[in-house]
């Protein structure tokens, strides 16, 4: 499994806390996952450029890695693909095995990657994909999870292993409504001991006060609301992501310091 370290304890060395930006020295840093509560709002792109530039930042290794390569998404806006995909992962450990040399690639500012191109995968079983992601947390500075959206097949598992949960919609009247109506049927999953945070897209110059009112009737779960101008596009390999994204990374990294 070579610097994944299959076996090794968790380690609890905490976020620095005197550092600025998306920077980690130690390995035993969060698990964020990004999740999208409906789609079209750049969850992807979003984990994307945060892990690179926590990649950027940082002396400790990052890896993003993608629940299951239905689409292929992380593996497109990287430009690369990894030998294997977390559920291949999680399978292969599952009995027993190691996988032949590591199973991520290596993209820009050193970011390890740990998604394929499209394919059909079996469900991983929990378990195994629970200690993939711990001994991945015990190996790397951050690991940011993308889970696409609240009805992706792993969605729910990954959410559950997580220290940090980024809920994504765009703030628009139609997903406002939908995120809302998440919350007033519980049907949104509360995962255990993890910070969640409220990451509204906006799709129009201004953002309405129906967002900060679903931050509100969260009540206490949701901690933070994070206003994003826009997640952009991102048209070639390397593309630095627009003008809105450091300000919108600062807001994360800040969270991200806050230790479940």
């Amino acid at each position: 499994m070579g610097d994944l370290a299959v076996g090794a304890p968790v380690l609890t060395a905490p976020v620095e806390r005197d550092q600025d930006g998306l920077r980690f020295e130690a390995a035993g840093g969060p698990v964020v996952a990004l999740c999208g509560l409906v789609g079209g709002a750049g969850t992807s792109t979003l984990a994307y450029l945060l892990a690179r530039q926590a990649a950027r930042e940082s002396s400790a290794a990052v890896l993003l890695c993608e629940g299951e390569a239905l689409a292929g998404g992380l593996a497109v806006l990287a430009g690369c693909s990894s030998p294997l995909g977390l559920t291949d992962l999680a399978a292969l450990i599952d009995t027993g095995e190691h996988p032949d040399g590591a199973p991520f690639a290596r993209i820009e500012d050193g970011l390890r990657l740990l998604a394929t191109l499209p394919r059909q995968s079996g469900a991983a079983r929990r378990q195994a994909t629970g200690r993939v992601l711990s001994d991945a947390r015990a190996a790397h500075g951050l690991v940011v999870v993308d889970c696409r959206t609240l009805d992706h097949p792993e969605a729910a598992g990954l959410l559950s292993l997580a220290t940090h949960v980024l809920w994504v919609l765009p703030a628009t009247d139609t997903a406002i409504a939908h995120a809302d109506v998440l919350l007033a049927c519980g049907a949104l999953p509360a995962p255990r001991r993890a910070r969640e945070a409220l990451v509204a897209v906006a799709t129009q110059p201004r953002v309405g006060a129906s967002v900060r009112e679903l931050r509100l009737r969260a009540g206490e779960r949701i901690e933070r609301l994070l206003l994003v101008p826009h997640v952009p596009e991102l048209p070639r390999k390397g593309a630095s992501g627009g003008e809105a994204v450091p300000s919108t990374l600062a807001q994360i990294a800040t969270f991200l310091r806050r230790s479940p």
